[in-house]
């Protein structure tokens, strides 16, 4: 279906040479990738961006091969753009309406699981909410390839689970699929089998195509740490904290828009939390992993970490630990 030969592009600050990778009729590729690479393959995918040497070939065709490539190729990149004073059941009528979508609305909606919140205006949805609409956009179109950025980054593990089922529904009904993510975690599983996108092109990093990591989430129980809450123990899904301040002799949890004072001592959590990707940034806090999108230097030994909350939330970051946390996240 498409072809990349030889292909050098980009330019002094971003640059792939020598990229050769045929994207074939229902195939579905998960790439590891930084998102400026992801975004420049797509660039030249689409003819935003020229290439350098090589040739981009489409159904063997290389003349105005770009003229036509939006008519059967749709692109979700990491951040995606909406009208956001639209409900999501107004802002999929439109794109119905514009390339002609034969589908009922209420089913389309019921499929990428948006039925609940088919009434509410898109800038209230939460991330994984946000994913489904623009999946749902996108095959409300006559395509053939899907190419998608950081589908499943920053979702919890529910979300995560429905995206990837989304993603291997659109591949079923018999449309290709390109995924990028930027954490080789998240890549593997999308697809047992990872392709590495960098500046020296593409290659085969892990093959594990007998074993699918969908199966496993079948039969994986969703995890659950007890806290104390007064005089009750509360479960909490670990993936969903965003951090923990031990503050005037309590712990105060931070769950999404969420908080819960536990009398339980930060060390005595932090236990707790030792196999899911908790680090401790100060003697007071407990910042998820996950959760942290960039380090900042208030001075020379000020240091705070940024969440990817709606809010940008700063959690204090002890000075001595700065190097160790860079050497977890890098």
């Amino acid at each position: 279906m498409i072809k990349f030969n030889s292909v050098d592009c980009g330019n002094d600050k971003v640059f792939i040479s020598n990229l050769n990778i045929e994207i074939k009729e229902n195939e579905f590729m998960s790439i590891e990738s930084p998102i400026p690479l992801s975004n420049l393959f797509i660039d030249v995918l689409t003819g935003k961006e020229k290439s350098k040497t090589g040739s981009v070939c489409i159904n063997m065709l290389e003349e105005n091969v770009h003229s036509v490539i939006y008519d059967f190729i749709g692109v979700i990149y990491d951040t995606d753009y909406f009208y956001d004073r639209l409900r999501v059941r107004e802002y999929l009528d439109i794109f119905r309406m514009m390339h002609g979508a034969t589908c009922g609305l209420d089913n389309h909606l019921k499929q990428f699981g948006l039925l609940d919140v088919k009434n509410d205006f898109i800038h209230k949805l939460s991330n994984d909410y946000k994913r489904k609409l623009s999946l749902a956009r996108e095959c409300l179109k006559k395509i053939q390839l899907l190419v998608i950025v950081e589908p499943i980054r920053n979702l919890d593990f529910i979300a995560t689970k429905e995206i990837i089922q989304l993603l291997n529904h659109i591949h079923v009904t018999g449309i290709s699929v390109i995924s990028f993510s930027s954490s080789y975690k998240e890549a593997l599983m999308i697809r047992p089998t990872v392709y590495q996108l960098s500046d020296n092109g593409i290659q085969l990093i892990k093959d594990d195509s007998k074993y699918s990591m969908n199966e496993d989430f079948d039969t994986i129980r969703i995890p659950r740490i007890s806290i104390k809450v007064n005089d009750k123990l509360v479960l909490l899904n670990p993936y969903e904290i965003d951090y923990i301040e031990s503050y005037d002799g309590q712990c105060l949890i931070y769950v999404k828009n969420n908080k819960f004072s536990s009398n339980e001592p930060l060390t005595k959590i932090e236990e707790k939390l030792m196999n899911y990707g908790f680090f401790r940034s100060h003697r007071s806090y407990l910042v998820n992993l996950q959760k942290i999108v960039e380090i900042i230097s208030w001075s020379k030994d000020s240091y705070s970490v940024v969440l990817s909350d709606k809010q940008k939330t700063t959690v204090p970051l002890a000075k001595g630990r700065v190097q160790e946390l860079k050497k977890v996240l890098l």
